[in-house]
């Protein structure tokens, strides 16, 4: 029977197909949206009974069940802060402390903890510099408050890690369960697009477009992930698409249902395509194609003939592309609201690059318009915030030292992913990397979530002492 669990995603897909429909005829003069506003408590306690049942799919592995109750314990609780990361900031902190507390308590009782990995020094000296920033901030508060909900993070998690052991066959099996379960958030997107291009009286096709869009003056990630409660198509295509990169790894592991099988794969592959396409994430279309590239590199990699072979005609094709389409492919990365930003952020570089604003300085830049005006600028883009660009924003906000430690994390785990032949963790990097040319996801809770979650997740872990 346990060879049929692998459909409990594609299955609940369907019946959420159904009730999509069901609850646009029962209210057929409402947007999804505005259901989610009206029942705000309902979908606050779905959200959180769906994270939870989705964690239960634990109980199916053999490496969950091999473990104590104790051990269950902990795993559970990670499992549960992995899942809300795709949801609203305030969920991810609250599971985030649930996991943080049973872990100490799980390190304490079992005298345990690992001996830090480079990476942990590398994220505490990145915290520590921020801090040390505050002495030259202009708004102490500000920037205390950035350092408290933000940056604390790079102190928090790495020590939290330090406190837990989590064996490959674990590690696997959780990236697992993500993989299903953002089958099921894509899956349910996907119902919510077409609810919505119902509801709109919009054919399904009119989404289909690379310039961004806006219906009725709301954009259209909104419409797709307002079941969700969080919006930014960017920072949510560093799940899924590195639940595809999971698809790929767990694909050839034959072991009683710890592995995806092929209609699993190619549905979730069409499906994330489908999901990347409609939200009209520019930078996200080209990362599908390079995680999707990878996976099929990972799955031939002992046919190096065919790799080469691959190689070679994409970058052939790549050079057309270039030299037939150059303004087209230009377009994905500059606008002028992008423009500016960078302006903005070099002109003030130009004048402090040592030490930078210090720790949250930089939106009083970015938000000035007396500094818009001294570089040419009609006006300021505020709300904007950062410069959109993490080592820009790093450069700006704390000097050089910010910018090689930023650096620094980033070159360490490109080389012990490939030096170790850490599939996962080179393909979300790949992913992380990418979004950090358009982003400045260190800023914001949920980018040092995603990333600082599944870096200690998948980083080699080294043998555990008692203290």
């Amino acid at each position: 029977m346990s060879k049929y669990f692998v459909f409990i995603p594609q299955i609940v897909v369907v019946l959420l197909l159904c009730l999509e429909f069901a609850l646009q005829l029962a209210f057929p003069s409402n947007a999804f949206s505005d259901l989610k506003q009206q029942y705000s408590f309902f979908y606050d306690t779905a959200i959180a009974i769906l994270i939870v049942i989705s964690s239960l799919w634990l109980l199916f592995y053999p490496a969950f069940k091999e473990a104590n109750l104790e051990t269950r314990f902990l795993y559970a609780f990670l499992s549960i802060w992995i899942l809300a990361l795709n949801f609203t900031i305030h969920l991810e902190w609250q599971t985030f402390i649930l996991f943080a507390l049973y872990a100490i308590y799980y390190g304490i009782r079992n005298k345990h903890f690992r001996i830090p990995d480079f990476m942990f020094w590398l994220a505490v000296m990145y915290f520590a510099w921020h801090l040390i920033s505050l002495l030259w901030m202009l708004e102490f508060s500000k920037g205390l408050n950035r350092l408290l909900f933000v940056y604390l993070l790079f102190l928090l998690v790495p020590i939290v890690f330090c406190l837990v052991e989590i064996k490959q066959n674990m590690r696997d099996t959780i990236l697992l369960l993500f993989f299903r379960f953002m089958f099921v958030f894509v899956g349910i997107s996907l119902c919510c697009w077409i609810a919505q291009s119902v509801h709109l009286n919009m054919p399904i096709t009119d989404w289909f477009v690379i310039k961004k869009a806006a219906f009725n003056g709301v954009a259209v990630y909104d419409y797709i992930f307002a079941w969700s409660n969080y919006y930014h198509p960017t920072y949510n295509a560093i799940a899924y698409l590195f639940a595809l990169a999971c698809g790929f790894y767990m694909w050839q592991r034959k072991l009683d249902i710890l592995h995806v099988n092929t209609i699993e794969l190619a549905l979730y592959s069409c499906m994330s395509l489908v999901l990347v396409l409609i939200t009209q994430s520019r930078i996200g279309i080209i990362t599908w194609l390079l995680v999707f590239a990878l996976g099929v590199v990972y799955l031939l990699r002992r046919h190096k003939k065919f790799i080469i072979f691959g190689i070679v005609i994409s970058s052939i094709m790549l050079i057309i592309a270039m030299f037939f389409a150059s303004s087209f492919i230009e377009s994905f990365f500059r606008d002028p609201v992008r423009v500016q930003n960078f302006d903005t952020a070099f002109a003030y570089i130009k004048t402090n690059y040592l030490y930078g604003t210090g720790v949250e300085g930089i939106r009083a830049i970015m938000d000035s318009e007396e500094f818009a005006h001294s570089i040419g600028y009609d006006f300021a883009h505020v709300g904007l915030a950062n410069p959109h660009h993490q080592f820009v924003g790093d450069l700006m906000q704390t000097g050089l030292v910010g910018l090689l430690l930023s650096l620094a994390m980033t070159i360490y785990l490109f080389v012990i992913s490939i030096k170790r032949r850490n599939y996962p963790l080179l393909v979300f990097m790949v992913i992380f990397f990418m979004i950090m040319q358009i982003e400045m996801p260190f800023y914001l809770p949920k980018g040092t979530m995603y990333f600082l979650a599944f870096v200690f997740l998948l980083c080699p872990q080294s043998e555990s002492s008692s203290r």
